[in-house]
């Protein structure tokens, strides 16, 4: 049997995440091309003693309003259903108090989840059944 998930609006579905012991929900969102969390989890990783890069990124909002902020980058594990994946997250600095975390269509390719909207569920490509 497929996942269930949690269907919010299209195209947001929540998905229950672990990162190192935490445990959380984020939005998977199939309108951003990359993986971006808040504030929350990068203190929480910071505390960790995370090591982070810096980058310009160039960014494009739905409103069409476009920018390049100086935004932080990380590696971090992100377990799912027991999987485990190294995933590429960014940070907005400037974004305070943000707590949602967007895993988006970089993330949904490399944990090759596929997600039925319509019907509320998701799976693994390799596990279309389970």
């Amino acid at each position: 049997m497929p996942y269930r998930c949690s269907r919010v609006t299209s195209p947001v579905t929540l998905l229950d995440i672990e990162v190192y012991e935490a445990t959380g929900t984020v939005c998977a969102y199939t309108g951003a091309s990359e993986s971006v969390s808040g504030e929350v989890m990068f203190k929480f990783l910071k505390n960790r003693g995370q090591k982070f890069t810096e980058l310009y990124l160039s960014m494009r909002l739905v409103d069409g309003q476009q920018s390049t902020p100086l935004v932080q980058k990380a590696t971090v594990p992100i377990a799912i259903c027991g999987r485990t994946f190294q995933t590429d997250l960014i940070f907005l600095s400037h974004a305070k108090g943000n707590r949602t975390t967007l895993l988006g269509v970089d993330l949904l390719k490399t944990l090759l989840i596929v997600m039925n909207m319509r019907k509320n569920y998701w799976n693994y490509v390799d596990k279309p059944n389970s």
